[in-house]
């Protein structure tokens, strides 16, 4: 074995990619003359690394290097090429070579007998190969190269196959292992199996008494012998004591939505893959992008399947089969070996706080909601926690609900409009331009947004196992019930108690202002409410703003439409509303074609003033095209959303209640023990 400390001398400077040079003088290898080595590697055919010229360039540099320096040449590496048994030499015919007088032309003839240098070293030309697939087109190649350089095949011509032992890197190679325990039940059969073991008894007798009539001692035969005293003992626990341990290596399942047919679409695209690159046109462009396509959908509808097969196994387990609920959730603890930090005790304390019957002296006010007194906000509102309700208050005009809100407000507020209260009525109503008719309210409560807080445990579950488990259940389940109960506890705008007259023309002034400034202004709803709040000293958002204005917008428009229609009471528009009529809406509400009226895009000034909720009238359109039912469809569905968010309420209400109750039974179960 030749072992050099670097190849620096010995490399050569190639220009092909596909193979590296290097080479041996011939007093180390003990040759007539130099051996140039080259070490090939072709990556496959039909792969990205493909080079269909890696042979040509190969060639070219070898009839280079083997004139330069007048050496052996030795190809070795993988060519990825397929030959089986064919011949890599030609055998010439004599007839021609008489045809074309070649007998007299030494170096021709040399070169077309030169397979004849094989026999007088007595290697085989034919060869012999065990792999009977079909030749690719690198073997024709291969098979072309070593032709025309008479280069010949080394593999299975000279040498033979081996296969090399097993090397161990480690010092266990095997899955399954065995571990010797001592039991009490088997020690008959240990010292029977360790009294038959008589050849290996005998050694250690004569071991022992060969040392014994020696006068001298080492160290290695007392080694020797304690090893086959060990060796004895071993060999009898293992064959009674002994228990085979199986380990399984099966790969965890990291996706468990990827079904079969997700795998089966997978495969069909590595194929159109594949194809793609063998033959890259227009035709199998297109398979490989249905193919994707394909494989896109079914994999989105596998996890869409799954996802939704668990929110049902959630909700199913958790009102029925509690310990097969918690199961499920702890799955998904990434530390189970992590402990919540709150105790027994604390959460007994803090549940027993919660549910009992308090009693605030200051807050518990006998009030008659029928008979409010006066001073009712002076005698309530301090008193009060700073707490808002949502609610969704119904205006019925003529028996019929004319109109539904969803208000966020204070308690005052609503228990003011619940019992009828008249100025707070027309206050309610006159900020949302309804001045006509006699109306009544009713106000239906979806969930208060002050929720009991639990300080203890906020300040002690951040590694909490349950809460682990419930957000990475929550991930694998997004689509849960909770998406309905946040959708109807969004917080929507209220203006119902910050704007005065003064405050409302002071508003119109700024939103005149820059509407007719020439140069776009970013941000102009920010800063009117900052002009607002330094000028008036009144805090509200830009959203406020903004939402105002579109109220104000509107209510002008309705006036304005009254005034044009036949049989109203004369209407006085507010001389601030003047703003809004030198602003010209040239975007048309409606364009009519042969078929069906449609809605025209709005501008990007009418989508950020527009209004998200449904317009009071709808726009006459043209009798030849009539939408009968159209609002009754519209009213309907408004019905129908308000009903299932008071639906939802009620439900998550009713669940909140059962959880708590069995958490007090657990608890209570607990302090007993």
């Amino acid at each position: 074995m030749l072992v050099f400390p670097s190849l620096n001398g010995h490399c050569l400077q190639p220009e092909s990619q596909n193979v590296q040079w290097f080479k041996f003088q011939k007093c180390l290898l003990n040759c007539e003359k130099d051996v140039l080595f080259g070490a090939v590697y072709i990556p496959p055919e039909n792969s990205k690394y493909a080079n269909t010229d890696a042979f040509e360039e190969i060639e070219i540099e070898l009839l280079t290097f083997a004139d330069k320096f007048d050496s052996y040449v030795s190809l070795i590496g993988d060519f990825n090429a397929k030959t089986g048994t064919r011949d890599d030499f030609i055998v010439p015919d004599e007839s021609l070579i008489g045809i074309f007088e070649l007998e007299s032309d030494d170096e021709i003839l040399s070169y077309m007998l030169d397979y004849e240098q094989l026999k007088l070293q007595n290697i085989p030309l034919s060869r012999m190969s065990e792999c009977h697939c079909n030749i690719n087109n690198y073997g024709h190649k291969l098979l072309d190269m070593c032709k025309k350089l008479n280069v010949y095949i080394a593999n299975s011509r000279l040498g033979s196959d081996i296969v090399l032992p097993h090397d161990e890197i480690t010092h266990d190679t095997s899955q399954n292992s065995t571990s010797i325990k001592w039991n009490d039940n088997n020690r008959n059969e240990f010292v029977n199996t360790f009294h038959n073991s008589q050849d290996q008894l005998t050694n250690i007798m004569n071991d022992l008494e060969n040392i014994h009539t020696r006068d001298t001692c080492t160290q290695q035969d007392i080694d020797n012998i304690t090893g086959e005293i060990n060796e004895l003992f071993q060999n009898t626990a293992k064959a009674t004591l002994s228990k085979p341990h199986y380990k399984s290596r099966k790969k965890p399942n990291s996706k468990p939505w990827y079904t079969n047919k997700c795998l089966t679409s997978r495969k069909k695209i590595h194929k159109a893959r594949k194809r793609y690159n063998i033959h890259k046109n227009e035709v199998t462009r297109k398979q490989l992008l249905e193919t994707s396509k394909s494989y896109k959908m079914v994999t989105n509808q596998a996890y869409k399947n799954y996802q939704f097969d668990f929110e049902q196994k959630l909700r199913n387990t958790s009102k029925k089969q509690g310990k097969e609920f918690w199961k499920i959730l702890n799955k998904f603890v990434k530390n189970k070996d992590e402990k919540s930090e709150i105790s027994v005790e604390t959460l007994h304390d803090y549940f027993k706080s919660m549910n009992e019957n308090n009693v605030h002296d200051e807050i518990d006010i006998d009030i008659d909601v029928n008979n409010l007194p006066p001073d009712i906000e002076e005698l309530v509102l301090p008193k009060l926690p700073a707490r808002r309700e949502t609610a969704i208050i119904s205006v019925v005009k003529d028996g019929e609900i004319f109109r539904k809100f969803i208000v966020r407000t204070d308690i005052v507020t609503l228990l003011k409009l619940e019992s009828g209260d008249e100025e707070a009525m027309s206050r309610f109503l006159e900020e949302r331009d309804y001045v006509d008719g006699q109306v009544t309210v009713s106000i239906l409560r979806v969930e208060s947004s002050q929720a009991t807080d639990m300080p203890s445990m906020s300040t002690q579950a951040s590694t909490s196992a349950t809460s682990q488990a419930s957000t990475s259940a929550t991930s694998q389940a997004s689509t849960s019930a909770t998406s309905l109960a946040s959708t109807s506890a969004k917080q929507i705008p209220s203006t119902s108690s910050t704007w005065s007259k003064d405050s409302e023309k002071f508003l119109l002034d700024l939103y005149d202002k820059y509407e007719k400034s020439k140069s776009f202004i970013k941000n102009k709803w920010v800063r009117i409410s900052q002009e607002i709040a330094e000028k008036l000293s009144i805090q509200v958002t830009p959203e406020q703003c903004r939402i105002k204005i579109r109220s104000m917008k509107d209510r002008f428009e309705r006036m304005k439409k009254k005034l044009k229609t036949s049989g109203e009471s004369n209407i006085e528009i507010p001389t601030e509303f003047t703003v809004f009529e030198s602003q010209h809406d040239v975007q048309p509400k409606y364009l009519l074609d042969s078929s069906k009226p449609k809605k025209a895009e709005s501008s990007s000034e009418e989508e950020e003033t527009s209004n998200p909720t449904p317009s009071k009238r709808k726009m006459k359109v043209s009798t030849s095209c009539p939408e009968p039912q159209a609002k009754e469809k519209k009213k309907k569905k408004t019905t129908d959303r308000f009903e299932l968010l008071a639906e939802a309420s009620e439900r998550r209400h009713t669940e909140k209640m059962e959880c708590f109750k069995s958490l007090i039974d657990v608890m209570k179960d607990i302090a007993k023990k």
